[in-house]
């Protein structure tokens, strides 16, 4: 109905080429198929978000073109509840979650000491309608083993009116200060971080330059 958001291929796919809504209907020579297929496409951001200025030396990087990168095991693991597509603007390689309820990045292998940084930094991207984003931290105690002595972990929640908010439909360059995470009934301490969580009810999140940092 709107082939300017999708239309089918000879072998009866369906290829998405623009945002808005299209129903897709079907027949055999004369006779009308029951059922139809409605295909809603968002629109991706139009352009990367702003490139980070901290110096190197004062970031743990778990994902950005800006920074030398730290050994991730996943950017989403079989058990998380999320899948996950490489999506680039231009240069700029992000991650594009869909389906997001947790998408879990994972970088237990070489657990992060993150005591001498200030805050966790992430540009996110959410579609008009989000109302809610979660980014929780997860560390592995002393031992820096899962399920170890003790672990912890500590979830923020972005809204449009939290400190830092989230923009729908805009990229949000959230800075949350580590210290938030550290409340009581929060993260024990950040010498082993080994998990960070985003988390939804089935949204759509494109993420860029995930990290740690400290003021210079």
């Amino acid at each position: 109905s709107n082939q300017a958001v999708a239309t089918v291929e000879e072998d009866g796919s369906i290829r998405v080429v623009g945002a808005g809504t299209a129903t897709i209907t079907g027949r055999l020579g004369s006779m009308e198929a029951s059922g139809s297929v409605t295909i809603v496409a968002e629109a991706p951001p139009s352009g990367p978000p702003p490139t980070p200025d901290i110096p190197a030396e004062d970031v743990i990087s778990l994902f950005s073109d800006a920074y030398p990168g730290w050994p991730v095991d996943s950017y989403s693991p079989d058990w998380d509840g999320a899948d996950l597509t490489s999506f680039s603007i231009g240069d700029d390689e992000m991650l594009l979650y869909t389906k997001v309820y947790y998408a879990g990045i994972v970088f237990e292998t070489y657990v992060i000491d993150a005591t001498a940084m200030e805050y966790l930094h992430l540009d996110l991207w959410v579609p008009e309608g989000v109302s809610v984003l979660g980014v929780k931290l997860i560390d592995y105690g002393d031992d820096g083993t899962y399920q170890g002595a003790p672990d912890s972990e500590k979830e923020i929640l972005l809204t449009t009116s939290s400190v830092p908010a989230l923009t729908p439909g805009a990229w949000s360059s959230i800075d949350i200060p580590m210290s938030d995470f550290m409340v009581p009934g929060g993260l024990v301490n950040r010498e082993h971080l080994a998990q960070l969580y985003l988390t939804g009810g089935g949204i759509t999140i494109f993420a860029d330059n995930i990290y740690f940092y400290r003021m210079p």
